[in-house]
């Protein structure tokens, strides 16, 4: 006959038998490649000019549709109205300033913006920054090719993603959707069609998709005629595992309501 010692200790090799089950199931779950990167978490980025050593236009600081308010944001910087800069891969952080994101961003350099490439500018369409949620944002001028804007390497391949595209936001006169072509696993083409609006609106001041990397961990952005003023990148839980680690829970909640055996 069991004693209460007995019963307790039986217990506690229970929960903790589920307990490290579901660790386990979820550590195989998580097997990375070599791009291991944040698997939660989320990453803000935005373009910025300046003028001579000056910043020209306000800069993004706090939460956009995602985030709080002492969020970090990264930033690639370039002289305003100028071609844009070339980067290889520069260090993603996340929104706490933690350096373990994994993640990285390259940009490629155009040497002229009448090639039909791209230039940081600030202010938006109507020439009114307070008509635009970041102040300042990469134009691409061109009207016949889609150009690669940024790459974002360092990724798990079997990893989903949230990715968060931000456009100016405009007087709403004279405006034109933006379509951006995203590439990873698969390739997706969603738009902006920018409106008068000082809130974040899917549609007029935002897009977004949620997809995989490719299969070397890349996402690549490119985009016609049109403006982006940065993006918010954020790891997706895996299902899987979060039903793994309910199930511990539920269980070790079980075994706690259960009555004492005298």
């Amino acid at each position: 006959m069991l004693t209460r010692n007995g019963v307790q200790k039986a217990r506690a090799k229970l929960v903790l038998g589920v307990m490290g089950a579901a660790a386990l199931a979820v550590t195989g779950l998580g097997v990375k490649s070599a791009q291991a990167t944040f698997e939660s978490g989320l990453v803000d980025f935005q373009w910025v000019g300046t003028s001579g050593s000056s910043t020209v236009g306000p800069t993004m600081t706090g939460a956009a549709v995602l985030g709080s308010s002492g969020d970090v944001w990264n930033q690639i910087v370039a002289e305003s109205d100028q071609a844009a800069t070339q980067v290889t891969d520069q260090k993603l952080y996340l929104t706490n300033g933690s350096t373990a994101s994994g993640a990285y961003i390259s940009t490629p350099y155009y040497t002229s913006n009448t090639l039909a490439l791209f230039g940081v500018i600030y202010g938006a369409v109507g020439s009114n920054p307070n008509n635009n949620l970041f102040g300042q944002q990469l134009l691409n001028y061109s009207t016949t090719s889609t150009a690669p804007f940024a790459t974002i390497s360092g990724l798990n391949p079997n990893q989903e993603y949230n990715l968060y595209l931000y456009n100016e936001s405009t007087t709403g006169t004279g405006a034109s959707t933006d379509t951006y072509d995203i590439v990873g696993s698969g390739s997706y083409t969603p738009s902006i069609t920018p409106a008068a609006d000082t809130n974040y609106t899917l549609g007029a001041n935002y897009t977004e998709v949620t997809l995989k990397p490719d299969s070397g961990g890349d996402i690549t952005m490119a985009m016609n005629h049109g403006q982006i003023s940065g993006f918010q990148l954020q790891a997706v839980p895996e299902p899987a595992a979060l039903g793994l680690l309910a199930v511990a829970g539920a269980g070790v909640l079980l075994l706690a309501r259960r009555r004492p055996i005298a």
